[in-house]
């Protein structure tokens, strides 16, 4: 059993001036005053207490994100320590928990607690500092927000336009106070004139780009048609995703291109000085996006795009190149659609049995870190066999060009009921029944012995 403060592609934050950081304080806060005790049976499960300072992290550093990692179900239930459940403190403590949701308390809520506290026979200093505890992380959340504030601010009072370097120093600094992008984004368009930093990227003109080489726009991709200057295409052929290890399958990236069209066509890579041939090229990120170097090198990352899965590459190595306008890393496409209309590719909930967060800057996600992919799948193998399988065969997928479903192929296989459990998102089904296509396909009879990804 592991409990984490944060996910593998998020930051942990520490408390200025505490011996703990802010995830492990809250745990020990749970234990001690005996909050953490959601279902007051006198003892605190692994569960609660996770919930618990998970509560209190959300509150003080809303970009983090803690996990609770068990390798069976039973772990959740594991008895920690005890509560005293009838200690008129930790009665009053819950009281105002319940009622400091909103980082205040609300005239009713302040008339209440009063009441309270002579019901529980809590003398008013005692009450005071419990109240003043409870709110303690929603305080910090706003003086972290009112420093973020003060701190803009000052930037375009020394200067009206932020410089690359300001607003990456920025995007640092909103990152180092635990905060996201929605928690400042009244402030920024109040200081911005209804922008937010991430608008304020400077797009250079023809000549600077002829000199630096490609921008990047808001969902980090390479956006005009100059190749990154002065780095060597690496020497790698083509690769498919039958030749690679399912187990890879570990990232997920938002991608866009800024003009509309798609982003990572065989043309837009040959533009931005890719190798159409083994289908290199360099993944960018731009400043404000996170987890480009979240990857190691060998894992395979799902790009996605318009709510479609695209592509599935392959990182060729562990080197971070940064620029004034991005980040980039070398990758290999393994699996990307033939078909040139990729509007009637399924929806990528479909593929991958969720809707991957779409938080700007081209953000990478570790999958086994990520909530939404929790929510839908318990096991990461599964899901890594269950990509791996639907990819390889989604050629068969597509919509034909005539506008309705042509999901008979060559070989007379019909894939219409793929098609259907995966609508449905049967994905145990759906992979069985991939598995019994791809045997017909092969030309081979029986078993599951012809066919393995193990």
């Amino acid at each position: 059993m592991v409990l984490t403060a944060t996910n593998a592609v998020d930051y942990a934050y520490e408390e200025k001036g505490a011996d703990l950081s802010i995830y492990t304080r809250y745990l020990v806060e749970g234990i001690v005053s005996g909050a953490a005790d959601e279902d007051e049976d006198g003892v605190i499960t692994v569960e609660e207490l996770h919930r618990f300072a998970g509560r209190k992290v959300e509150a003080t550093s809303p970009a983090m994100s803690p996990k609770i990692i068990t390798l069976k179900d039973e772990g959740y239930r594991i008895r920690l320590a005890r509560s005293p459940q009838d200690d008129p403190k930790v009665k009053y403590r819950k009281e105002a928990e319940r009622r400091a949701e909103l980082g205040q308390f609300t005239i009713p809520a302040r008339r209440l607690l009063r009441s309270r506290r002579q019901e529980l026979g809590i003398a008013d200093v005692e009450a005071e500092a419990i109240e003043a505890e409870v709110l303690k992380p929603f305080q910090e959340y706003q003086r972290k927000q009112q420093d973020y504030e003060d701190t803009l601010r000052q930037c375009l009072q020394d200067k009206a336009t932020l410089s690359p370097t300001v607003i990456r120093d920025l995007t640092d600094y909103r990152n180092h106070l635990g905060l996201k992008v929605e928690d400042v984004t009244s402030i920024e368009q109040a200081a911005l004139g209804e922008k937010i930093l991430e608008d304020c990227i400077v797009v250079p003109n023809q000549k600077e780009q002829e000199t630096h080489g490609s921008h990047i726009d808001s969902e980090g991709i390479a956006s005009d048609k100059v190749p990154h200057p002065e780095v060597s295409l690496p020497d790698v052929s083509r690769k498919e995703l039958s030749e690679c290890d399912p187990s890879k399958i570990l990232f997920i990236k938002n991608i866009r291109y800024s003009d509309g069209d798609w982003a990572y066509t065989l043309d837009h890579i040959q533009q931005i000085g890719g190798s159409v041939e083994s289908r290199v090229f360099e993944l960018s990120w731009s400043l404000a996006g996170r987890g480009a170097r979240s990857a190691s090198k060998g894992d395979l990352m799902l790009l996605n795009q318009r709510a479609k899965i695209t592509h599935v590459v392959e990182m060729l190595d562990d080197e971070v190149r940064e620029n004034s306008t991005g980040y980039f890393r070398w990758v290999r496409v393994v699996w990307m659609p033939e078909e040139s209309d990729w509007y009637k590719l399924p929806h990528q909930r479909d593929v991958i049995g969720f809707e991957p967060p779409t938080i700007g800057g081209g953000t990478a996600y570790s999958l086994a870190n990520l909530g939404k992919f929790q929510e839908a799948w318990k096991n990461l193998e599964v899901f890594q066999q269950h990509v791996f399988r639907v990819l390889i065969g989604a050629k068969s997928l597509n919509v034909g060009a005539s506008g309705v479903d042509d999901l008979i192929s060559e070989k007379g296989i019909d894939y219409s009921r793929l098609r259907d459990l995966l609508k449905s998102q049967e994905w145990k089904a759906a992979d069985e029944e991939t598995h019994k296509l791809m045997i017909c396909a092969i030309g081979k009879k029986s078993g599951r012995g012809f066919v393995t990804f193990y």
